[in-house]
């Protein structure tokens, strides 16, 4: 999770925290009075509904957060495939001329020694 989000999901938790205690006064200042029964409620109710939002808010931003690292190793394992793919291409290409250059010499080799024992 980024340090925006962390701050951002602080913050909201403290806000919620408050707000939990906000409505544990009122529920306690207003005992036995029917009328603000109700109003609690709803503040309950519209405080339940901020946790279950910032819980899904959390799961969708941890999820696109994860999105992203997906498509980015899935960028990075195919920059590998390619990098591997020219390393083989390039070792191959090394052994073809480690090759060739082995044969050319023998070949002057086989020649030197020609002349050295026409002489």
């Amino acid at each position: 999770m980024s340090n925006i989000a962390r701050f951002r999901d602080e913050d909201a938790r403290s806000s919620l925290e408050d707000d939990i205690r906000n409505l544990h006064r009122e529920r306690d200042g207003h005992r036995g009075m029917e009328d603000d029964g109700e109003a609690v409620a709803l503040n309950m109710d519209a405080t339940l509904q901020r946790v279950s939002s910032m819980s899904l808010s959390g799961i969708d931003n941890l999820v696109a957060e994860l999105q992203m690292l997906r498509d980015h190793l899935a960028d990075e394992g195919e920059r590998v495939k390619r990098e591997v793919a020219q390393y083989t291409l390039l070792s191959r290409s090394s052994i073809q001329s480690t090759r060739v250059i082995a044969e050319s010499m023998a070949h002057l080799k086989d020649n030197f020694d020609l002349r050295n024992s026409r002489r």
